[in-house]
């Protein structure tokens, strides 16, 4: 979730969005590809500058990624602990 909830404030290229997450860069690729092949992120360009991105998929279940959110944080469905 951490990796989404960071593309999800602002598109970025791999390396970018490592330093944002504070991971490893070969963790970051890994799990970018599992999303990407699962069509959970889109990426536009080529080589390091590519960049990418919450597909529309995702973006249309906005309410469903904030539910997942609240509840990985201890919170129900109506938000409250």
């Amino acid at each position: 979730m951490l990796l989404l909830s960071i593309l999800l404030k602002k598109p970025m290229n791999m390396r970018r969005l490592a330093i944002a997450a504070g991971l490893d860069y070969k963790t970051v690729e890994h799990h970018v590809r599992l999303m990407e092949k699962n069509s959970i992120i889109e990426s536009m360009g080529g080589g390091y500058g590519r960049v990418f991105f919450v597909s529309e998929l995702v973006l249309a279940q906005k309410d469903i990624v904030a539910n997942i959110r609240g509840v990985k944080n201890g919170k129900g469905k109506n938000g409250k602990k």
